[in-house]
C-alpha cells in the first residue's frame, strides 16, 4: 500500500436490485415539486377549455306569431258576431213576434255588438304592442256604455192576446252588475297603457309565459 492513498471502501454485501416498472404503469407528467411549493407536484395541470357559443338563455316569454294570432282573432270574431249580434237580434224578432215589447232598438243593439266583435279580436292582435292598451280599453269602455244603456231601458213586456192583460220584467239590477266587469276592464286597460309607455315589454312575461317542458 502506497503512502498517502485512503484505503477504498470494503463492497456491499446486498447491493440494491433494480425492479422495472410494471408494463401497465402511467409515466407521472407533472412538474417536479418547487422549493417555494411543495404541493405543486400534487396539482393536476390546468385543464383548458375550447371557445365556443355561449349558453343559450331561456326567453322570459313567448310571443304568439302574427299568423297565429290572426287566426285566432278571426275564430274570435265569428263566435262574438253570433253570440252579440244575430242572437240578441233573433230573440227580439222572436219577442215580438210573441207578443212582447222591447224598448231598445234594434239597431243600436246590432251596432254595439258589431262594434264590440270587432274591437275584441283586434286587441288580441295588438297583445304584444303599445296599441293594446288604448284598444282594450275602448273596447271596455263600450261595453260598459252598452251595459249602461242597456239598464235604462232593461225591461221586456209582453202584451197577452186582445190586449186584456200586461206583464212587465225588469233586469235593470242585473245588468248593473254585469257593468261592473268592463268597468273594472277599463281601468286595467288605462293602467296597462301607462305601463307600456314606460316598459311595454314588462308586462310580456305575465302576458305569453314561456312553455313548460
Amino acid at each position: 500500500m502506497s503512502a498517502g492513498r485512503s484505503p477504498s471502501p470494503p463492497p456491499d454485501p446486498y447491493p440494491a436490485e433494480e425492479v422495472a416498472p410494471p408494463a401497465d404503469a402511467v409515466p407521472d407528467r407533472h412538474p417536479p415539486a418547487t422549493s417555494g411549493d411543495p404541493t405543486m407536484a400534487d396539482a393536476p395541470p390546468p385543464r383548458k377549455w375550447s371557445a365556443g357559443p355561449p349558453p343559450l338563455l331561456r326567453q322570459p316569454y313567448r310571443i304568439p306569431s302574427l299568423t297565429y294570432r290572426i287566426f285566432i282573432a278571426g275564430l274570435m270574431g265569428l263566435g262574438l258576431v253570433i253570440l252579440l249580434v244575430l242572437i240578441p237580434d233573433q230573440l227580439v224578432y222572436t219577442a215580438k213576434y210573441y207578443g212582447a215589447s222591447f224598448q231598445l232598438p234594434e239597431g243600436e243593439l246590432v251596432g254595439f255588438g258589431a262594434a264590440i266583435s270587432l274591437l275584441s279580436p283586434l286587441a288580441y292582435i295588438l297583445k304584444p304592442t303599445r296599441l293594446y292598451g288604448p284598444i282594450f280599453a275602448l273596447k271596455s269602455l263600450l261595453v260598459l256604455l252598452y251595459l249602461l244603456v242597456l239598464a235604462n231601458v232593461a225591461y221586456l213586456t209582453f202584451i197577452f192576446p186582445h190586449g186584456e192583460a200586461t206583464a212587465t220584467f225588469g233586469f235593470v239590477a242585473l245588468v248593473t252588475l254585469v257593468a261592473i266587469i268592463p268597468a273594472l276592464k277599463l281601468v286595467s286597460a288605462l293602467v296597462t297603457t301607462a305601463e307600456d309607455l314606460k316598459d311595454p315589454k314588462e308586462r310580456l312575461p305575465f302576458d305569453f309565459p314561456p312553455a313548460r317542458y
